[in-house]
């Protein structure tokens, strides 16, 4: 880089905003190199970046608030939870990774959060095997045993091979009727069932 070009670029970077703008943003603004931008920057005595360390979505997300509250003040952020904001930012930037940039506006109050297995714990039909409720909800039995025992709920009423023993023959015939009403629920609710597994189950409890 010739004499003049250098003294250019300085004359250029003098300008520079060097507290929130990082080495490879001034570097790809001004097509050079990283290490010419930290050799001017040290020339010049300029401070280090503050962003140094954040990707560029959560520069923009910062640079983003503090434009929105000079312009509206705190109008701009009390009618709004955290993560409508971070929505309204379009930076793509996570409630967790943006909370701690949020947290000294006056947002609105998130409502909380509700679990899936507190939401369907009086919906599920609890006298179903684990096997044949995981069927009917598209979920993992595992997961339906221990929603089975977080939401202090009975044991399955009807076997259906396992521990619990295999079904008579009513006791299967119970089951194919009460699992038809089970998927119908699950649809409805936006969790339908799953068919392969359905298939399977429905195969074996005619066996019976």
């Amino acid at each position: 880089m010739s004499k003049q070009k250098k003294n250019s670029l300085v004359e250029r970077l003098k300008g520079a905003n060097w507290q929130v703008e990082r080495d490879v943003d001034l570097a790809k603004k001004h097509n050079v190199s990283r290490e010419r931008i930290r050799q001017v920057r040290a020339a010049l005595h300029a401070e280090e970046c503050s962003y140094k360390h954040l990707n560029r979505s959560t520069i923009e997300l910062i640079n983003w608030l503090g434009t929105r509250h000079m312009k509206l003040g705190n109008k701009g952020f009390s009618g709004y939870t955290q993560q409508q904001i971070l929505d309204m930012s379009k930076t793509g930037v996570s409630l967790i990774t943006g909370k701690k940039y949020l947290d000294d506006f006056p947002c609105k109050p998130s409502e909380p959060t509700i679990s899936l297995a507190t939401k369907l714990a009086n919906v599920i039909d609890w006298r179903l095997p684990n096997a044949a409720l995981a069927a009917a909800w598209d979920l993992k039995p595992n997961v339906v045993a221990r929603w089975r025992s977080m939401n202090d709920k009975p044991a399955p009423e009807w076997p259906m091979g396992g521990r619990y023993g295999n079904p008579t023959h009513e006791q299967a015939l119970t089951i194919i009727q009460t699992l038809q009403g089970e998927t119908t629920k699950s649809g409805m609710l936006g969790h339908p069932y799953d068919e392969k597994r359905m298939v399977l189950i429905l195969k074996k409890l005619r066996e019976y």
